[in-house]
């Protein structure tokens, strides 16, 4: 994973759906979770993660 760099943090659903996205550059609106190939392929991985009513804690619905 490349280091988080220049990151948005949206909330949706009332702040119980969550993601980052990176603000600017060339991957603007990308995921922020993005790696590089040897060959320097970029690839994002759009991860959401999401508070489930009643609960205190995040679990992830997308990989």
């Amino acid at each position: 994973m490349l280091p988080l760099e220049n990151y948005t943090l949206e909330l949706f659903a009332n702040g119980r759906l969550a993601t980052l996205n990176i603000a600017s550059g060339q991957y603007k609106n990308w995921s922020a979770l993005l790696s590089k190939s040897e060959k320097g392929r970029v690839s994002g991985w759009g991860i959401l993660i999401h508070k489930p009513k009643g609960s205190s804690q995040f679990e992830i619905i997308r990989k």
